[in-house]
C-alpha cells in the first residue's frame, strides 16, 4: 500500500487524516511543520505528501520547493490542505508551487479519498463491504457507531499528542480504546510495556505474552469461539469469546500490539472495528515512538548538560524557590570545601548569616523573572578561610513557563583581589623607591659629583688666570688636575653602574654573576658556590638582565634575613627557557614570610618573571634553607650576550 505522510500543526487535523487512510488500508506517518516533513522524507520517501498552507518554521508552499529541488524528492506528488475560506487563495498558492490538488477543511472523507486517489494515479478505495447484505436500518446504526467511534478516536489522539510521559499515554490509550470499542477486556504491549484493562488476571499476564507473541503477524487478527488466539486470551480473560489482535510495526520491525476481547454476551469484533482498531493502533504507536524519541533526545541532553556542568571551572549551584540546593558542581565542591552529599536539599553552607538576606531579596527578583550579574559578596569555606565572589543568578521554569528556582554562577575573585592589592602595594612601593633613589641620586651628584666638578672648575679658573698673566701654573694644579678628572670618571661609572646592571652589557651574564657572588662574599662574608651552564652565556638582553635581578634580590634577602653561612647559585639554560636557583643553607623562609602582601622583594622578582612568562617559586628546604627557583621563557630576541 502506498506510504503517505501527513503534514499539519494542528494534532486533531492529523489523527482525523491518520484515521482516515489507516482505515482504508494506506501507510500514514506524520509531521507538526515543514522542516519535519522535510526530514521524514528524506528517511523514507513517502508516495504522497499532504501538507497544511500554513505551518510555522517552514510553510507548505516552502515544502513544496525544498521537495522540488530535492533530486530524490522532486517527483513525489504533493496535496495542499487548507482551510475552506481560503479556497481560492490555496489554489493559487497552489499553482505557483507546481501543486495541482488541494483539499479543503472540512471536505467529506469521499472528496479526500478521491483526490488521494487522482494524486497517486489510483482508483479511489471502495468503502468496506458489509459482511452480508442487511436492512437500511442496520446499515445506517453501523456507520452512526462507526462514526461515534472514529469521533471518539480522533479526540483520544488529540488527548495523547499533549501527554509527556510514555507510561501514562500507553495507561490512557488502553483504558480508552476498551471504551471507545466497548470491549469488555483490553490489553497493550508495546516496547516491553504491558497494560491491561478489565477484570483480567494479572498474574497470567506473562503466559499472554508468550502465547499472543507467537501468533502475531503483521496483519489484524479476528476470531471468535474456539480460535488459537481466542484460547491464548483466555488464560488472562476466562469468559473471552472473540478477541481482535492489532500489531503494531515501526520500519519494518515489531514494536507491539494491542488485544481487545469480548465476552459470550457481548457481539464478535466486526470488520469497522478491524480497521478501525487497527488505525488506533497505529497512531498509538506513532505517539508512543515519537514521545520514546522525545525522551531519549531530553536524556541526552540532560547528560551533555549534566557533564557541562560537571566540567565547569568555576562553582554552579541550583536553587528551589526556597533557596534550598538541588545542584552543587564538583567546582563548587573544589572551591567551598563541602561535598555534593552535603549540600544538597539544605540551605547553602557558604553563605554568612548576615548575608543570607541580601541573597533572599536577589533570589527574589531573579525567581520575578530578572537576571542578576556580577554582584560582589562574601563566601566562608568549610575550613572557615573568606572567599571574595561575584554572584550571577538566572532563572529556571518549568514547562508552562513559570519559575521553579534559579541558578547561580560563582566566580571566586579572592586571588584576583589579592592580586589587585599586592599590585597596588607594589606601584606604591616602586614609587617611593623611585622617589628614594632620586632622592639618594641627587645626593650623590651634589655630595661627590657636584664636589668634584666644582674643584675642577676652580682648578680649571687658575689655571686660565695663571696663562693668561703668563705666569707659570702652580704645581698642585697641574699635578692635581688628571687624578681629579679620574676621580669624577669613576664617580660617573658608579653612578651609571647603580642604575642599571651595566655588568651584564659590559661583562656578560655569567661575569656579572660571579662578579656579584664576589662582592657578596666580600661584604658578608657567607660562602657561595656557583655553577653557570655554557647555554647560559647565549640568552637575551631581557631574559638576562631578569635572571640578574632576580640572583641580586635573591642573594639580598639570604644577607637580611636566612641567616646562613652558605649560598649556591645554579643558573642552566635549556631549550626553551633560562632556569635559575639560589639556594642557602639558612634557617628558612616561613609560609607567613612567603605570602606576606608586604614581601616587595619577592614580589617583585615574581612580577620580573611573569613580564617574560616565567615563574618565580619559594620554598622551603627539606631540611633547613630556602630556594628561589625562577623560570624565564627564551624567546628569539637576537640582542642575546655572549660572553
Amino acid at each position: 500500500m502506498p506510504f503517505i505522510l501527513v503534514a499539519d500543526d494542528r494534532p486533531l487535523n492529523r489523527h482525523f487524516l491518520m484515521t482516515l487512510l489507516t482505515y482504508y488500508g494506506h501507510f500514514v506517518g506524520e509531521a507538526a511543520d515543514g522542516v519535519e516533513a522535510l526530514h521524514a522524507a528524506r528517511e523514507r520517501k513517502p508516495d504522497l505528501i499532504i501538507a497544511d498552507v500554513v505551518m510555522p518554521r517552514m510553510d507548505g508552499p516552502a515544502l513544496a520547493r525544498a521537495l522540488r529541488a530535492d533530486g530524490e524528492l522532486k517527483d513525489v506528488p504533493i496535496i495542499f490542505y487548507s482551510a475552506s475560506y481560503r479556497e481560492v487563495e490555496a489554489q493559487a498558492i497552489a499553482k505557483a508551487c507546481g501543486v495541482e490538488h488541494v483539499i479543503t477543511k472540512p471536505s467529506d472523507p469521499e472528496v479526500i479519498l478521491q483526490t488521494i486517489a487522482r494524486a497517486l494515479g489510483v482508483a479511489a478505495p471502495a468503502a468496506p463491504p458489509p459482511e452480508a447484505p442487511a436492512d437500511p436500518r442496520e446499515i445506517i446504526a453501523r456507520l452512526q457507531l462507526a462514526n461515534i467511534r472514529m469521533t471518539g478516536l480522533i479526540e483520544l489522539m488529540a488527548h495523547l499528542s499533549g501527554e509527556r510521559d510514555p507510561h501514562e499515554l500507553l495507561r490512557t490509550a488502553c483504558l480508552a480504546i476498551r471504551k471507545i470499542f466497548g470491549a469488555d477486556y483490553a490489553v497493550l504491549a508495546v516496547a516491553g510495556e504491558t497494560h491491561a484493562d478489565g477484570n483480567v488476571d494479572r498474574t497470567r499476564l506473562e503466559t499472554l505474552l508468550v502465547r499472543v507473541n507467537a501468533l502475531l503477524g503483521t496483519k489484524p487478527i479476528r476470531a471468535a469461539d474456539d480460535a488459537k488466539l481466542v484460547a491464548a486470551a483466555r488464560d488472562l480473560m476466562p469468559d473471552a469469546a472473540a478477541a481482535l489482535l492489532l500489531p503494531m510495526r515501526s520500519r519494518g520491525n515489531s514494536y507491539g500490539w494491542m488485544l481487545l476481547a469480548n465476552r459470550r454476551d457481548a457481539p464478535p469484533f466486526s470488520i469497522d472495528d478491524e480497521r478501525l482498531a487497527f488505525a488506533a493502533a497505529g497512531q498509538i504507536r506513532a505517539e508512543h515512538e515519537s514521545l520514546r524519541a522525545i525522551e531519549a533526545e531530553l536524556r541526552t541532553y540532560r547528560e551533555d548538560l549534566a557533564a557541562l556542568v560537571d566540567a565547569a571551572p568555576v562553582p554552579i549551584i541550583a536553587f528551589d524557590r526556597h533557596c534550598i540546593v538541588q545542584v552543587w558542581n564538583p567546582a563548587a565542591e573544589r572551591t567551598f570545601g563541602w561535598l555534593a552529599a552535603e549540600v544538597v536539599g539544605k540551605k547553602n553552607p557558604a553563605m554568612p548569616p548576615e548575608l543570607e538576606e541580601e541573597f533572599e531579596g536577589l533570589a527574589r527578583e531573579c525567581l520575578a523573572g530578572n537576571t542578576i550579574t556580577g554582584v560582589e559578596q562574601r563566601r566562608v569555606r568549610k575550613d572557615g578561610a573568606a572567599l571574595d565572589v561575584y554572584v550571577h543568578l538566572a532563572p529556571l521554569h518549568d514547562a508552562n513557563g513559570r519559575a521553579r528556582g534559579f541558578v547561580s554562577i560563582v566566580n571566586d575573585v579572592t586571588a584576583l583581589r589579592a592580586s589587585r592589592e599586592s599590585l597596588r602595594a607594589l606601584s606604591a612601593r616602586v614609587l617611593s623607591i623611585q622617589e628614594e633613589e632620586r632622592t639618594h641620586l641627587a645626593r650623590e651628584l651634589h655630595d661627590d659629583l657636584g664636589q668634584l666638578l666644582t674643584a675642577l672648575k676652580i682648578d680649571a679658573a687658575k689655571l686660565l688666570q695663571d696663562l693668561a698673566r703668563g705666569v707659570k701654573p702652580a704645581k698642585r694644579v697641574t699635578e692635581g688636575l688628571l687624578p681629579l678628572i679620574d676621580v669624577t670618571m669613576d664617580t660617573v661609572v658608579r653612578l651609571v653602574s647603580e642604575l642599571r646592571p651595566s655588568r651584564i652589557g659590559e661583562m656578560g651574564l655569567a661575569a656579572a654573576i660571579k662578579k656579584t657572588l664576589a662582592d657578596f662574599h666580600e661584604r658578608t662574608d657567607i660562602e657561595v658556590e656557583r655553577f653557570i651552564g655554557p647555554a647560559a652565556l647565549h640568552v637575551s638582553e631581557a631574559a638576562a638582565t631578569a635572571a640578574f635581578r632576580i640572583v641580586e634580590e635573591a642573594l639580598a634577602n639570604v644577607a637580611r634575613h636566612s641567616g646562613a653561612t652558605r649560598v649556591k647559585v645554579t643558573v642552566e639554560a635549556g631549550p626553551d627557557a633560562l632556569e635559575v636557583v639560589v639556594e642557602d643553607n639558612g634557617k628558612g623562609i616561613s609560609d607567613a614570610a612567603r605570602t606576606a602582601p608586604d614581601a616587595y622583594g619577592l614580589i617583585g622578582m615574581k612580577e620580573r618573571a611573569v613580564v617574560l612568562g616565567g615563574t618565580v617559586e619559594v620554598s622551603r628546604g627539606q631540611q633547613r634553607g630556602t630556594i628561589v627557583a625562577a623560570r624565564i621563557p627564551l624567546g628569539n630576541d637576537s640582542r642575546v650576550h655572549r660572553r
